[in-house]
């Protein structure tokens, strides 16, 4: 599957936060570790860089933030694909962070 054949990817990240009633900011760093993990599982890269994090909207009744940035992925092979990724992440009731890739 290409990276920029992404119809939707769901990922919870098994950290626990202690997030009270905020809502997670697009470049938190737990947010960019489930983001990058996210890409090297489902898409096979090597490594994953990230720059340009935008907040697109904030969402305070859903503590939920809708971001983009700029996902610089390398595969085993040496080849680099470059997309912006759209995604939204939000904290759980239990506390985890949840980040859907919505592009």
């Amino acid at each position: 599957m290409k990276l920029s054949k992404i119809a939707s990817l769901c990922m919870v990240g098994m950290f626990i936060i202690g997030c009270g009633n905020n809502v997670p900011s697009c470049n938190d760093r737990v947010v960019k570790q489930v983001l990058g993990d996210a890409i090297k599982k489902h898409f096979k890269f090597k490594d994953v860089s990230f720059s340009g994090f935008t907040t697109n909207e904030t969402n305070e009744a859903k503590k939920q933030v809708t971001c983009q940035v700029m996902a610089k992925a390398t595969r085993k092979t040496g080849e680099i694909k470059e997309k912006t990724i759209h995604y939204t992440a939000r904290y759980t009731d239990d506390g985890h962070i949840y980040v859907e890739i919505i592009n």
